[in-house]
């Protein structure tokens, strides 16, 4: 690990207390890691483990669609404007059964609540833009004119 490299490079445990803190102020800034980590990563490299990659030992289910799939999901929304889950699912179904496509087969066994999910994430965000130009209003909302009163006296506009 590199923090490990930089601690054995600079012989960390017989350098005195402000060279300790010079290093560490160093490896917060290049590393991007708070204070606290940094001093925890350094507790850790003198106790007897080391430094070592930790497994992430969090609980992760299985992706059920890989990133091809994504970009069929975007295709398809983009072809039919977006429509609402369960009339994706349904195309889907079709062009995996009817159509006999095999590249839909895994799309089309997803639950309408997993679609949700993959249209949230970034692949999908960034296969898909939807731009909408912004349409014109028919009242002139804050226009700034002065009042016509047509003659009539104590006209106020407002």
């Amino acid at each position: 690990m590199w923090l490990q490299a930089l601690l054995c490079r600079h012989e960390y445990w017989v350098r005195k207390k402000d060279e300790k803190g010079l290093l560490r102020s160093y490896a917060e800034k290049v590393s991007g890691m708070s204070r606290a980590q940094v001093t925890r990563l350094i507790a850790r490299y003198r106790s007897d483990e080391g430094l070592k990659e930790r497994q992430d030992r969090r609980h992760r289910f299985h992706r059920q669609h890989t990133e091809i799939d994504v970009e069929l999901l975007a295709f398809v929304n983009e072809a039919h404007e977006t429509l609402r889950r369960p009339a994706t699912r349904r195309i889907l179904e079709r062009e995996s059964t009817v159509f006999v496509r095999k590249e839909y087969e895994r799309l089309a066994k997803l639950l309408v609540a997993y679609l949700y999910n993959l249209r949230k994430q970034r692949e999908y965000r960034e296969k898909r833009l939807r731009y909408e130009k912004t349409r014109p209003t028919q009242i002139a909302i804050g226009e700034r004119r002065r009042p016509e009163p047509k003659g009539r006296p104590g006209y106020l506009r407002v």
